[in-house]
């Protein structure tokens, strides 16, 4: 579930990662979160006069794992995921068809001994091609521990995206029914 008020997105999700043959490990969590937006468009007079194909979309903000099974503070699958630290931004390199875009999750360990310092750092960067509601990506992906030495994953990953929305007008939701006129 998600919202909006102004320049505030808050989002409550529920994650549950199981692999595909199930002998694994399977974290799951529930958690809310809340950022603040900026868009250089919107928010910054001189934007549009001086970068007239661009935007610049940034946002930031921080959550909490508030029911954790088993999600890890860690690559290396140890300590478990408490607090939440996120940044986004997205750069239109030419009318929102061409993005330059980077990410940053870190997490902290309840486990720990100061349970707001981050633990994890994950970052992606990548460049995404948009066509109608279709996006392809290539980004590389790095999750690297930040209090101690450790495992570190990485990638490169090529990723085919379509969009889609419902209306509450197409599930039926909150649409009036049509009355009788009362003569």
């Amino acid at each position: 579930m998600t919202g909006v008020l102004g320049h505030l997105n808050w989002r409550l999700q529920y994650e549950r990662d199981i692999p595909i043959d199930r002998k694994g490990i399977t974290q799951e969590y529930a958690d809310g979160l809340v950022t603040a937006k900026f868009q250089a468009v919107q928010d910054l007079s001189g934007w549009g006069r001086h970068f007239p194909n661009q935007n610049l979309t940034v946002y930031a903000g921080a959550g909490w794992l508030f029911h954790n099974k088993n999600y890890f503070a860690r690559p290396d699958n140890t300590g478990r995921a408490l607090f939440r630290y996120v940044a986004h931004a997205d750069l239109d390199l030419y009318k929102n068809k061409l993005v330059l875009y980077g990410d940053v999750n870190l997490f902290t360990d309840q486990n720990a001994g100061n349970q707001v310092v981050p633990t994890e750092l994950d970052w992606i960067i990548g460049l995404a091609a948009r066509w109608r509601n279709m996006e392809l990506a290539v980004y590389h992906e790095q999750d690297q521990p930040l209090d101690r030495a450790g495992l570190v994953q990485k990638y490169l990953a090529v990723q085919l995206r379509v969009s889609f929305d419902f209306s509450k007008q197409d599930l039926g939701i909150g649409v009036a029914k049509p009355t009788a006129a009362v003569q």
